[in-house]
């Protein structure tokens, strides 16, 4: 699934692209990565997670009634929004207004069987460029890598790479001059791995070399370790910990054309988005304007 920035009714052009993958882990809540949405008000307010988008232009989330919008946001206190840091406990929770449910839900690993596995492949999904700064298609796309040890992956990183990480590489392609990558876009997707016939979610895209793919990096892809966070997965599914972010967004279709919406964390604070009475052209270029902004840091970068 991906996420959008969704504010409704503003913008007649169906041509969206999302902001940053995510992956359903029980009908009403979604795994995604913390640098997706965090410390940005406005992408909190209106994001919208958009189920099975094989194709992202087509199932936009006003489309089909795939979507549903984020009620609340979690994330890890000691979340370190720093790109030179490696981006500490990048992972968050979102729930959603109301459980929404498309197909069978994968598990998720618990226990970190997977790290005996170092001959096997694993998949990654989403809607990330192609390559460095280019994006040929808009179907969910998949990626074959394979498992490296830690101690490996901190001859490239250093210490940016914590035990809650899992790194992989990819193999060449002779036509590319790429290995196998996630990237930009690809931020807050799965890793899957095989248990029992089965894929299970291991780990969450957090971040890559500068360029996808670089043969010169060999650590192509970096996800946050989804076993390192069970018991704080397990407790926000069951309503043990209160969010970080509420968004009310009021039901009334004339309070959502006027934006009257709240986020409230420490402080509760009102948004609402400038408007043109003459015209709603200026209020497209604003969000137009928002949506590159956010579909320009869909991935972290640390080198």
């Amino acid at each position: 699934m991906s996420l959008y920035v969704d504010p409704t009714g503003y913008l007649s052009d169906d041509k969206y692209f999302p902001y940053c993958g995510g992956v359903l882990i029980d009908p009403e809540h979604i795994l995604t990565a913390a640098h997706c949405i965090y410390g940005d008000d406005l992408t909190q307010l209106y994001t919208s997670v958009v189920f099975k988008p094989q194709h992202e232009i087509h199932h936009h989330p006003q489309h089909h009634g795939f979507s549903r919008r984020v009620s609340d946001i979690y994330y890890r206190k000691d979340y370190v929004d720093s790109v030179r840091q490696g981006l500490p406990n990048d992972i968050a929770i979102l729930k959603l207004e109301a459980p929404r449910q498309v197909g069978e839900i994968v598990g998720w690993d618990r226990y970190e069987t997977y790290r005996q596995d170092l001959n096997n492949l694993f998949v990654a999904i989403g809607h990330g460029n192609t390559s460095q700064d280019e994006k040929n298609t808009n179907y969910l796309q998949k990626v074959n890598l394979n498992l490296v040890t830690n101690d490996t992956c901190r001859l490239q990183y250093g210490d940016k790479i914590l035990d809650s990480h899992i790194c992989f590489t990819g193999y060449y392609n002779q036509y590319s001059g790429l290995l196998n990558s996630t990237c930009n876009g690809d931020s807050g997707g799965p890793v899957y791995g095989r248990r029992n016939g089965r894929n299970v979610l291991i780990g969450i895209t957090s971040f890559g070399p500068k360029k996808c793919g670089d043969p010169n990096y060999p650590i192509t892809s970096v996800f946050t370790e989804v076993a390192d966070y069970a018991d704080w997965i397990t407790d926000i599914l069951n309503n043990q910990i209160d969010p970080d972010i509420t968004v009310h967004l009021r039901t009334e279709e004339k309070n959502r054309l006027e934006g009257v919406v709240e986020v409230v964390s420490n402080q509760t604070q009102s948004v609402e988005p400038q408007k043109d009475k003459s015209s709603g052209g200026s209020l497209n270029l604003i969000w137009l304007a928002l949506l590159g902004f956010t579909a320009a840091r869909r991935r972290a970068e640390p080198l």
